[in-house]
């Protein structure tokens, strides 16, 4: 079974935390990346391959730029 991870945020929040940040360029990063990368760092990190072996995973529309910093 494969599951797919869109990049997004409905966490209102965390919206409202970086949604006043001085270089507006970043406001994007830390909205939609900081998440998507904390998500697929909780998904290696978990048991959850241990469990449901065939389990795949994929991250759509996320760029892949932050990968290796995961897997390094």
């Amino acid at each position: 079974m494969a599951i797919a991870i869109h990049i997004a945020n409905g966490n209102a929040w965390l919206n409202d935390l970086y949604g006043n940040h001085p270089v507006r360029i970043a406001t994007t990063f830390h909205r939609f990346r900081i998440p998507t990368v904390a998500a697929s760092n909780d998904i290696v990190m978990s048991e959850i391959h241990d469990v449901f072996p065939r389990l795949r995973f994929g991250f759509i529309e996320a760029s892949a730029q932050w990968v290796p910093w995961i897997i390094a």
